[in-house]
């Protein structure tokens, strides 16, 4: 859980640096 949790998290983080 807390694997899957940190992934999202990174994937949500580049995602937002690739938009900004």
């Amino acid at each position: 859980m807390g694997v899957a949790l940190l992934t999202l998290a990174a994937a949500r983080f580049a995602a937002i640096l690739a938009t900004a």
